[in-house]
């Protein structure tokens, strides 16, 4: 493996997972508190079944497909993903959409459990059917994502192991606290995530459909303060104080710029340290995490 695109990954798994767990978590404790845990508890581990049982079943059908197919699907994959967040943190940030807050979530799923009637001493259906469609929506992202990616490198383990990290460091904090994790910066994740995804999906998608790259690392170092600056223009072109749409926030556009130059300087690193020794266009280790050619 390799530390560079080791690191990136990684961040951006970890950054999806936890934002689908905070969401998750928020809906299922407000349910486990009011119903009761043993139901909740039922359907979480039949959630989490549910979700390896896919992961197995894409997993061996990816096996079965051809690399550059493989590179297409999870590149469109990561697009498709990529761009949605992208697009909803824009709108969000912008007052076009409504900021998701976990308090006011968590509230609201209380108040719907406590209305409902039925049984609590065996199966609560309300709590277990509530908890298991959460575990699967928000676990199916995660799972396309880590899927894409692990497909794309080659390692399905080492994304798998970073989401699950994820969601135990998020769920842990959740029930020690007995609190929604509401003081996180959620949108501001997801879009980091966002513009991740979509720098990834990019640099695989294309190679997928027989594009060349003279240096994969160097083209998602710069991919990023690319859609960077897309998202800044398009925050501008958004504003329109006759509707009373509000301009960007300094702070963020500051701390946009900010990581758009840190991204400029490490492409440069990495064009200056594999400039004397580029990689053969056969030499796939950046999409596969191999040495050579997988044919």
């Amino acid at each position: 493996m390799n530390a560079t695109p080791d690191l990136f990954f990684g961040v951006a798994i970890f950054l999806a997972a936890a934002v689908e767990a905070i969401e998750a978590l928020t809906i299922v404790l407000a349910v486990a508190i009011v119903r009761g845990w043993r139901s909740v508890t039922y359907a979480i581990i039949a959630g989490v079944l549910t979700l390896t049982v896919i992961v197995a079943a894409v997993g061996y059908a990816l096996l079965l497909v051809p690399l550059h197919a493989v590179w297409l699907f999870g590149g469109g994959i990561l697009l498709i993903f990529g761009l949605q967040w992208v697009h909803k943190a824009i709108l969000r940030y912008m007052g076009l959409k409504p900021t998701r807050d976990e308090l006011e979530v968590y509230d609201r799923e209380r108040r719907n459990a406590k209305r409902q009637k039925g049984e609590r001493e065996g199966i609560d259906w309300y709590a277990f059917v509530i908890a298991y469609k959460t575990i699967i929506i928000e676990g199916l992202e995660v799972i396309f994502i880590v899927l894409a990616f692990g497909a794309l490198y080659d390692n399905l383990l080492f994304g798998a192991s970073i989401s699950v990290a994820a969601i135990l460091l998020v769920s842990g904090l959740g029930v020690f606290i007995h609190k929604p994790l509401s003081k996180f910066p959620e949108n501001s994740m997801k879009f980091a995530v966002g513009i991740l995804l979509v720098s990834f999906g990019t640099v695989f998608a294309a190679t997928g459909a027989g594009i060349i790259w003279p240096n994969e690392y160097v083209a998602f170092a710069l991919l990023v303060p690319t859609y960077l600056g897309v998202s800044i223009l398009s925050m501008y072109l958004l504003e329109d104080p006759r509707k009373g749409i509000a301009p960007p926030d300094r702070t963020l556009l500051r701390n946009m710029i900010i990581t758009a130059i840190v991204f400029v300087v490490i492409a440069i690193g990495l064009y200056a340290a594999f400039r004397n020794n580029p990689l053969p266009t056969e030499d796939l280790s950046f999409v596969t995490g191999n040495a050579g050619y997988i044919g």
